[in-house]
């Protein structure tokens, strides 16, 4: 089965991107796994590593990940560009306005239909998971002697 160069570019940009999220995941995972564990700590780096997650889903960020997934591409030869799929438009009941968008570009489709949907995906699961974690932390907190001495 031959594959398009659009969708090894399409693989490439993905590669990149995966690429990066798990080194960002990599030091919370690492430091949830060890023994003494400070929840004070812990909490915190959860909510940076959803910040540091989140802080990705803007176009500079898409732009970089572009760039390198261009130059991996171009390194074997293929295509540094999305394929232009075919424009779907939603047909339209006599007298009813379509307010819908229609994206026409490439990168636009590929950025909102895809790259968005993944990070959404992850740091709602992120938030999801360490929900009830960060409820238990708010509530234990003013246990923990570090919180609890007086500033002089």
């Amino acid at each position: 089965m031959v594959q398009s160069n659009a969708y090894i570019f399409r693989k490439d940009f993905l590669l990149v991107l995966w690429k990066n999220i798990p080194g960002k995941v990599n030091i919370l995972s690492n430091y949830l796994q060890n023994s003494k564990i400070d929840l004070i700590t812990a909490h915190d780096m959860v909510s940076t590593c959803f910040l540091d997650i989140s802080s990705l889903r803007n176009e500079k960020y898409f732009l970089k990940i572009k760039c390198n997934a261009t130059e991996l591409c171009r390194q074997f030869g293929g295509n540094d560009n999305f394929e232009q799929g075919r424009i779907r438009t939603k047909k339209k009941i006599h007298g009813e306005n379509n307010l819908e968008n229609i994206i026409e570009s490439a990168d636009e489709n590929f950025k909102c239909n895809t790259y968005f949907v993944i990070l959404d995906s992850f740091t709602n699961t992120l938030k999801h998971r360490f929900e009830d974690f960060s409820n238990i932390v708010k509530y234990l907190k003013y246990l923990i002697p570090k919180k609890c001495q007086k500033k002089t």
